[in-house]
C-alpha cells in the first residue's frame, strides 16, 4: 500500500513539475460537417467591451467557396484590457492567459498563448432521424485550459 501511495504522489508530483495538468475540456461547438466542410478556430474579443469568443468558421468547398462564421461564448472567457489578452478564469480558480492581443495594420489579432489550446476533432456517429439511422460526421471544437497551477 504504501508503494502504491508513493507512486500517486510521484505522479502528481511530476505533473505539477511538467505543467501537463488540465481543465476539464470545455465543448465549445459540436454540429455535422460534410466531406467538403473544414473547420477552423481561433481566439477574438471586442477591447471595449471587455467580451472575448472564439470564433468559429466553416469553410465550404463543394462548388463555390462559402464561409460561415460563429462567436461562440464560454463562461468564464473575457478581455482583460490591462493586458490586452484573453483570459479564461475557471470557478475558483486562477485566471488563465489564452492568447495576447496583437495588431498588424488595422488588423487586430489574438495570438494562442498555448495554455488554452483549441482542439477542433472531427468523428462519425450514427444520427436516428425516426425514419432511418444513417452516418454522419461530426466537427467538434472544444477549449482545453490549463490548471491555474500548472500555468508558466
Amino acid at each position: 500500500m504504501k508503494v502504491l501511495g508513493k507512486m500517486i504522489l510521484s505522479a502528481a508530483a511530476l505533473t505539477f513539475v511538467t505543467g501537463a495538468a488540465r481543465a476539464a475540456p470545455i465543448v465549445v461547438d459540436d454540429r455535422p460537417v460534410n466531406e467538403f466542410q473544414r473547420v477552423s478556430a481561433a481566439f477574438g474579443a471586442e477591447p471595449k467591451l471587455g467580451r472575448a469568443w472564439i470564433a468559429i468558421e466553416r469553410v465550404d468547398s463543394e462548388f463555390e467557396t462559402t464561409r460561415d462564421r460563429v462567436r461562440a461564448t464560454v463562461d468564464g472567457l473575457s478581455y482583460d484590457q490591462a493586458s490586452d489578452a484573453v483570459v479564461y478564469q475557471p470557478p475558483g480558480e486562477a485566471p488563465i492567459v489564452c492568447a495576447k492581443g496583437t495588431s498588424e495594420l488595422t488588423d487586430r489579432r489574438y495570438n494562442p498563448t498555448g495554455d488554452c489550446p483549441l482542439k477542433i476533432s472531427y468523428e462519425n456517429r450514427t444520427v436516428d432521424d425516426g425514419i432511418t439511422p444513417r452516418e454522419t460526421t461530426v466537427a467538434k471544437v472544444t477549449l482545453n485550459p490549463t490548471t491555474g497551477s500548472a500555468q508558466r
